[in-house]
């Protein structure tokens, strides 16, 4: 019963989340959108997470924003670096600054 509630506080929790992206993506359609930072992300050292260094996810963010079409999805999978460099380049490519954030 217990593992049953479990999944049931996490499905609410991962539903949570899901709105709340939801309406951030809305207002970066908008341009009312804060800038995501690492701070927004906790290692979880029981799930495989790739964190690459500056140099690298901001080389594999580039590389998504050319290489991708409007029509095209791409999903950053346990690789929460290059997630908010990607984030960061598409609000604003111009004020990217050099570090995570």
């Amino acid at each position: 019963m217990q593992e049953k509630d479990a999944r049931q506080k996490r499905f609410e929790e991962l539903k949570s989340q899901a709105e709340a992206d939801d309406e951030e993506r809305k207002s970066a359609a908008t341009g009312n959108a804060a800038a995501v930072t690492m701070e927004d992300f906790e290692a979880d050292w029981n799930a495989s997470q790739f964190w690459y260094d500056e140099g690298t996810s901001r080389a594999l963010a580039e590389e998504l924003v050319e290489g991708v079409g409007e029509e095209d999805h791409v999903a950053l999978v346990s690789a929460p670096s290059v997630f908010v460099k990607l984030k960061n380049l598409m609000v604003s490519p111009s004020s990217v600054p050099d570090d995570f954030s």
